[in-house]
Formats: C-alpha cells, structure tokens, sequence
C-alpha cells in the first residue's frame, strides 16, 4: 500500500513539475546566491589515522567511498576518514555545517547537501564549499547542480588532459534559476520522493524474485 501510494504521489507531482517547468525564473550568479569558497587549499591530501595508531583525531574526512546515490546525492558518515591537524582558527571555516553545500570538483560535479553532520568534518580543495543566504534552499541547489541537462554543461566547463576537474572561478559565474524559497522546497521534496519510489521498486522487484524463486524451489522438490 504505501509504495502503491508513493508512486500516486508521484504521479500526482509530476503535474506540479511540469507547471514549475512552463515557469521563468530569473537566473543569478552562484557566488550571489552564498558564500562559495574553495575548501582548505594543501599541496596534498591529509594522511589518515591508522585504526591501531594511538593518535587522537582533530578532524575528519570526506572519501569518495563515503558518497552514495544516484542523482541525489548523501553522505554516510560512518565512512569518514580520521586525520591530525593542528589547533589553528584557519580551519573554522573550511569544517562543513548543516545547510551547506559541497561540489565536487574532479571527474564529474557531484553536489551534496549536507545534514546531521558530526564535528570538525574538515573540507580540503578537491571541494569547494557553498553556504547559501536565507532565500536559498540547499537541497535545491544540489538537485540543479547534479541534473543531467546541467551536468552536461558542467563537462563543457570542465577542463584537464587526464581528470577533468572544475575551478571555483567557473562555478562562480555559473548562473542558477531561483524560484520562490517554496517552489525550490517543492523541487527538493519531489527529487526525495522519486528517490524514495526508486527505492521502494527496486525492494518491490526483488521481493517478487524471492517468491518466484521460492514457489519454483517448491516445485523442483516436489518433483
């Protein structure tokens, strides 16, 4: 019943996408829409702590191994990687907090919202780091960043022989359409929903490949 019912949900705010769709919004530079900043800039990435090293970690970080979705994308924060670094000010504001955004900038721009984030999560320059105003929903920024029609144009921008990487001078003049603060919340909350109803069929499938399975094992036995 409730997958029956989140699909019919869907259905229903596919109407409601394609009327945010026959809508104009003005379109803004991201650097107008926050505070967009590369993450700490090193010459290389921070070693990580053993977990038989008796060092006490200071700060932690984000590995790609820790990045899961489709095109919506989370963070599992079990996955982090410990590190050692001094006690210094310079870092405060290169730690992510719940509302910001990171964006990927090599291989392909992921964008992440992040949420529930523990502390001390230290962001280096193989990120840069977007902490929107108060008129910027973040999950929306993400779900226009990590769309195909813009990850397109993305490759476009992207430049490098081997790794394509972008720089935070192209995402700065990069514009974004802004709707109302509600409809970006609408298009937020519809992107979750199609997850979800992703999800929900993907269990659906392989719960009725577990019946079929089992009533043909019955059969074999039977006979």
């Amino acid at each position: 019943m409730h997958i029956i019912y989140c699909i019919g949900w869907g259905l229903k705010n596919s109407i409601l996408s394609k009327k945010i769709r026959m809508q104009s919004y003005r379109k803004l530079p991201l650097h107008k829409l926050g505070y967009l900043r590369s993450g700490y800039s090193m010459r290389k990435k921070p070693e990580t702590i053993n977990s038989d090293d008796a060092t006490i970690p200071t700060h932690w970080l984000i590995p790609m191994k820790a990045i899961y979705g489709r095109q919506k994308y989370h963070i599992d924060w079990e996955k982090i990687e410990p590190i050692e670094l001094e006690t210094s000010n310079k870092y405060a504001e290169y730690i992510a907090k719940e509302g910001d955004l990171l964006l990927y900038l090599r291989g392909y721009l992921k964008a992440i919202a992040i949420h529930q984030p523990p502390k001390n999560i230290f962001i280096h320059n193989n990120w840069a780091m977007f902490t929107p105003n108060e008129n910027v929903n973040p999950e929306y920024i993400a779900w226009w960043f990590n769309h195909p029609k813009t990850q397109y144009h993305l490759k476009i921008l992207a430049t490098g022989s081997g790794t394509s990487f972008l720089t935070l001078k192209d995402l700065e003049t990069i514009k974004v359409p802004l709707p109302s603060l509600d409809i970006q919340k609408k298009i937020a909350d519809l992107q979750s929903l199609q997850e979800r109803e992703v999800e929900l069929m993907e269990r659906l499938q392989f719960l009725r490949t577990q019946m079929i399975n089992g009533l043909t094992r019955q059969f074999l036995e039977g006979h």
